[in-house]
């Protein structure tokens, strides 16, 4: 469980779960908008800085190995995620099945410390 470890040790996450809409616009600035199907969930997570690598290793290593061809079941299980959760929407222990759309890479720097070159992006997998 790769994704699980990003969900947990998240410095930041955006949730988003916006209905997919397909637009089109005139040369006279009419817009037509369509439905393009059900909301799924969009997750932007930002790795903390200075990670050490001898304690992040392993699960670097299940990362490289799901890469973005695995679909895997997360949740919110960390109870610090308690104060990010808002008005019932989202609940601990809620999961999805999400597949990672961006992986970032990742870089030792300053001898032992990881850092990351970007956010990971999951979508949540509805097939």
């Amino acid at each position: 469980m790769a994704f699980q470890w990003v969900f947990d040790k998240a410095a930041q996450i955006a949730v988003s779960n916006r209905e997919i809409v397909g637009q089109s616009v005139t040369r006279n600035n009419s817009v037509r908008a369509v439905s393009r199907g059900n909301a799924i969930y969009k997750f932007t997570i930002t790795m903390p800085e200075g990670q050490i690598w001898s304690e992040v290793a392993d699960e670097i290593s299940l990362l490289e190995a799901a890469n973005m061809l695995s679909v895997e079941t997360v949740a919110f299980t960390n109870s610090g995620y308690t104060q990010w959760l808002h008005n019932g929407d989202l609940t601990n222990g809620q999961s999805w099945n999400v597949i990672c759309v961006q992986l970032p890479n990742w870089t030792i720097t300053d001898l032992n410390l990881v850092q990351w070159s970007g956010d990971f992006v999951f979508y949540e997998s509805i097939v």
